[in-house]
């Protein structure tokens, strides 16, 4: 037994490599085939087998599918590079007779991918806009409608996101109509994990484009969590707006997460929706794409669930930056600021980190804390007034410097905050340090003159607010 389970996978990836280069194949050898295929065995032993040279004719992203997925096996690329009839599977022992052990699973491996090829064979028969048709028979959700409804409300919300994308309009709307008719064919319904991948293989051979294609097979991208996210960007809005449709249907039929009970994999799929937009550069007010998604649903659906979505992402991502290492008080800083946008909420809790580590940062945090305490006592609040502070009640030369200063570094930073540049803007802010600490050691806010009482609230609620554009510091 090999106990250790790096010590195990090291050598079956050693092993696989070492048999691969004696046919001069190179061995594919995924994450999770490797994690599992390790937890399978105690003493690994790699052996080559052979399947049927004329099953080559199925497209290899299905053999190599059925292999991993099905039999534990990896498969093999050429040279060229194209796909060997050979594969390389990993006994539990050192068996005295190989051929036996190889000889066993070459029966089952040819049997399998048998099966592929006549369902490969049959499916061919029925072009995929026919079975596209057929999804009128099949449940989304009860409530919901068919998948056949989805698919159009699908190609709707596509539309809605091509100024995102920048995806070509015709090619969208043709990949959006197919992109869930494999669910229909015999293959998917043998190899459920071949969705996607098998409506890209028949896109190709019904002749369309190779971007369509890759479209159907990117809508169901990412799969699983850190799994890869489209690339084209027919793909990117096709997994977006199937996303979104599934997030505003459930949630509109009380299907939202509760606990560790998540039926409808809401986690996943709003995970899956920051991911790329965050990712991928893609800087939107979700708010909007959502209600575009519920405003496509035939049956009424009220627009207080977008609320609700929006809390849901935002635990979401808070959750995703946790994992990348931001610190909760950074993430908690721009999160209490309540961003709609995830991609634009993304770089400035990148830029709050980096402010963290400037010599001003704890003063100013610590101020930005003291002008929260006296806002929230008055009655203007938090609420950010755009009344012009009365230069002629500035009596203290502390009060006069602090709001020269503020107006001085707005207008540096306001051109900032529309390039979405939040670090220089908190550079700029953070040479606030000074006149904010002498406004507070010299000047009495509360004031028993009203009106000065209330112009002075009126720089805070002006200061507040510069810092509260980006993050809210006083969480720091």
């Amino acid at each position: 037994v090999v106990a250790n389970l790096a010590s195990r996978k090291a050598l079956i990836s050693k092993q696989v490599k070492e048999l691969a280069s004696q046919v001069n194949a190179e061995p594919i050898i995924s994450t999770e085939l490797l994690d599992e295929v390790t937890n399978l065995v105690e003493w690994p032993y790699a052996l080559l087998g052979e399947f049927e040279p004329n099953l080559l004719k199925v497209p290899s992203s299905a053999l190599v599918t059925a292999m991993q997925h099905h039999q534990k096996c990896f498969a093999l690329m050429g040279t060229q590079p194209v796909l060997m009839p050979k594969f390389i599977l990993i006994s539990n022992i050192e068996p005295d007779d190989t051929q036996f052990i190889i000889k066993g699973n070459e029966r089952v491996i040819n049997a399998r991918l048998n099966d592929a090829k006549f369902f490969f064979e049959v499916d061919q028969k029925t072009m995929l806009i026919d079975q596209n048709n057929k999804l009128r028979t099949v449940v989304f959700q009860k409530q919901l409608g068919s998948m056949y409804d989805k698919v159009i409300r699908i190609s709707k919300l596509a539309k809605a996101l091509l100024p995102l994308t920048l995806a070509d309009e015709n090619e969208v709307q043709t990949a959006a109509e197919l992109c869930k008719a494999d669910l229909m064919t015999e293959m998917v319904n043998e190899f459920p994990e071949l969705q996607g991948i098998m409506g890209h293989a028949y896109a190709l051979l019904e002749g369309y484009s190779n971007d369509i294609a890759t479209g159907i097979e990117e809508s169901y991208l990412p799969r699983c969590a850190g799994d890869k996210l489209p690339d084209t960007p027919i793909g990117l809005t096709l997994s977006l707006a199937d996303r979104l449709d599934t997030l505003v249907g459930i949630f509109s039929i009380g299907g939202a997460p509760t606990g560790d009970k998540d039926p409808f994999g809401l986690r996943r799929i709003g995970i899956g929706v920051l991911r790329i937009l965050i990712e991928k550069s893609l800087s939107i007010d979700i708010y909007e794409l959502l209600n575009n998604a519920r405003e496509n649903y035939t049956r009424v659906i009220e627009s207080d669930v977008l609320p609700e979505i929006l809390n849901f992402l935002q635990d979401r991502l808070k959750s995703l930056m946790h994992d990348r290492g931001y610190d909760l008080k950074v993430i908690d800083a721009v999160l209490s600021t309540y961003p709609t946008n995830p991609y634009d909420a993304y770089l400035r809790i990148q830029a709050v980190k980096r402010f963290c580590e400037l010599p001003e940062a704890e003063s100013l945090a610590a101020a930005n804390k003291r002008v929260r305490n006296i806002l929230t006592k008055t009655e203007t609040g938090l609420l950010y007034s755009p009344e012009h502070i009365n230069d002629e009640l500035l009596q203290n030369p502390a009060e006069q410097s602090l709001v020269e200063a503020l107006n001085h570094i707005n207008e540096k930073i306001n051109p900032l905050l529309v390039e979405h540049n939040y670090t220089d803007a908190l550079t700029e802010l953070a040479n606030l340090k000074s006149p904010i600490d002498v406004f507070f050691e010299e000047v009495m806010v509360m004031s028993d003159v009203e009106a000065i009482r209330q112009n002075r609230i009126l720089i805070l609620n002006h200061l507040h607010h510069a810092f509260k554009r980006i993050a809210d510091l006083s969480r720091l």
